[in-house]
């Protein structure tokens, strides 16, 4: 957990949970699909990318010991990477502008406005720095049928796929956010309730008191009276 323990540091922490949590069950569920559909992937080498970022996923969601900031964080830089392996495989046609947005929309919604804009200045950088070596030759640029691939059912359900996941990341960690806002404020309308309440028995209590005391103070002053008229 993070060591703030504001009501706002446990929605984020609640929110990387849940994050995290989609993460490992996608993973757990398209790994195997990559390793059966697309044996390009393991002639390439990257399934021991796969397998590492699987790992380190399952990681930092079970052991919640990990500082905040470092689980965030990888969060973030995962699908930064993500973004960087697609903008160099399939250029501006596949998916990499995509994960780069969701990077930086996650970004901030785990961290403050500070953190959440050097992780989106960060994302700016990728696409830059990919476009410019692009440009001038010193990366490759990816071959037409990788970029060509709107007649590619491969391509589309890739497509459709990442679509789906960064839709739900990003809206599970909107709707949580407004969760943790509705909670809050329901709790805060229930301590204004419970505060109207104990001011309203402080002022009934008040006022009863004040009577009490004016009624003793009348009986007060007929009793000095009786005093005295006895005295004459």
């Amino acid at each position: 957990r993070s060591t703030d323990e504001s009501p706002l540091a446990a929605q984020r922490e609640f929110i990387l949970q849940r994050l995290l949590n989609i993460f490992l069950i996608i993973y757990s569920v398209g790994l195997p699909i990559i390793l059966l559909f697309w044996p390009n992937v393991i002639r390439s080498g990257q399934t021991t990318v796969y397998i590492l970022v699987y790992a380190g996923l399952a990681v930092i969601t079970f052991l919640r010991k990990i500082p905040y900031a470092v689980r965030a964080s990888a969060v973030v830089l995962a699908l930064q990477a993500l973004g960087l392996m697609a903008l160099l495989s399939y250029g501006l046609s596949g998916t990499g502008l995509i994960f780069l947005f969701g990077a930086a929309v996650t970004a901030n919604v785990l961290f403050n406005q500070r953190v959440g804009g050097i992780y989106t200045n960060l994302s700016f950088v990728i696409i830059i720095l990919t476009g410019a070596l692009m440009v001038r030759g010193d990366i490759p640029i990816p071959p037409i049928e990788a970029m060509a691939n709107s007649g590619s059912l491969t391509g589309w359900v890739t497509a459709g796929l990442v679509f789906i996941f960064l839709m739900t990341l990003i809206m599970r960690s909107i709707y949580s956010a407004f969760q943790g806002m509705s909670a809050t404020l329901d709790r805060q309308a229930h301590l204004t309730s419970q505060l109207e309440e104990v001011q309203t028995s402080l002022e009934r209590r008040v006022e009863e008191r004040s009577a009490d005391l004016k009624k003793r103070l009348a009986q007060f002053e007929i009793a000095s009276q009786i005093a005295r008229e006895i005295s004459q």
